[in-house]
């Protein structure tokens, strides 16, 4: 009986690992195949509130560099998604013609236990003067 026993915490010591996440434990979450952005811009016209679309983002996480791509979830086309399935602290820069250029530093994003917590940023941009 002692040896049954052994095998099965044997066993445990070797699954639980590998379970603990995918939703097969009670207190576990349910994690779907979906890699979520580690940040979300919201990019605007600080002035009319208009969606900008054609904004260049760029988010850096030490050596780390991705450039931002327009979202694939159904939502407004100039919602834009960076650094999908990673945590970090990123320095965010966004570029768009006729507007000066917009920064935040040290955009903190937690790992969460299905991927990155996703930070939304509004960003509004200021129009440049000519």
């Amino acid at each position: 009986m002692i040896a049954v026993e052994r095998r099965v915490v044997s066993v445990l010591a070797v699954v639980l690992p590998f379970v603990g996440g995918c939703g097969l434990l009670p207190e576990s979450p349910v994690c779907l195949a979906i890699i979520s952005p580690a940040i979300t811009l919201d990019i605007r016209d600080s002035v009319t509130n208009a969606a900008l679309s054609n904004a260049v983002a760029i988010a850096r996480d030490g050596a780390y560099t991705d450039t931002a791509q327009i979202s694939q979830m159904p939502r407004p086309d100039t919602v834009y998604d960076v650094a999908l399935g990673r945590s970090g602290a990123y320095a965010v820069v966004v570029s768009h013609t006729g507007y000066r250029q917009w920064q935040r530093d040290a955009v903190r994003v937690r790992r969460g236990d299905c991927g990155p917590e996703t930070v939304r940023l509004d960003v509004r941009m200021q129009p440049s003067t000519p």
